[in-house]
């Protein structure tokens, strides 16, 4: 940052291409930097959780009451602008915005088999017979790597940047 910094001012105060360039470089270090501490705070945060939340610990009930208690909807605004406090009329509230969503405007619906119509998809033959083939490690490898390492890990509580570095 204060290498940026004294770039910076020399530039303003007197710019050469080296200057710039060098301040492009620097940047675009500093860029490198800080995702991989984001990355490392990421996985720090989730660590933390498996070692601490992972054991019927007040740690983990603690969290799971909280992040309930978080997750609740205690009041909701009607269209008119009232609020609704009462549990029953905020399922009614919510359960008619659905409605309104998602109920066709067409007063009957045709109760005859459906029939294939050509704008629904369909493979080509030739799609279809490669993937029902068997899948090679290298198809396995492209699909891993290609996944974000740090994203929320799966259900054995493993990040796939474990099986990235595992798998190397």
């Amino acid at each position: 940052m204060a290498r940026i910094n004294g770039i910076q001012k020399a530039i303003a105060f007197k710019p050469s291409s080296i200057l710039l360039k060098l301040e492009v470089d620097l940047l675009r270090d500093l860029d490198i930097v800080l995702n991989q501490e984001e990355e490392l705070w990421a996985l720090k945060s989730r660590v933390n959780w498996l070692v601490q939340g992972d054991r019927n610990t007040t740690f983990f009930h603690v969290s799971t009451l909280v992040r309930r208690k978080k997750n609740q909807i205690m009041a909701i605004k009607n269209s008119v602008g009232d609020w609704i406090h009462e549990e029953n009329d905020i399922k009614k509230f919510i359960r008619s915005g659905f409605n309104g969503i998602y109920v066709t405007s067409h007063e009957t619906v045709s109760r005859e088999e459906p029939s294939f119509f050509q704008c629904q998809a369909s493979l080509p033959d030739g799609d279809r017979e490669s993937i029902g083939g068997e899948v090679t490690e290298t198809e396995i490898k492209a699909a891993l790597w290609s996944l974000k390492p740090f994203k929320a890990p799966g259900l054995d509580g493993l990040h796939v940047g474990f099986f990235q570095n595992f798998g190397r």
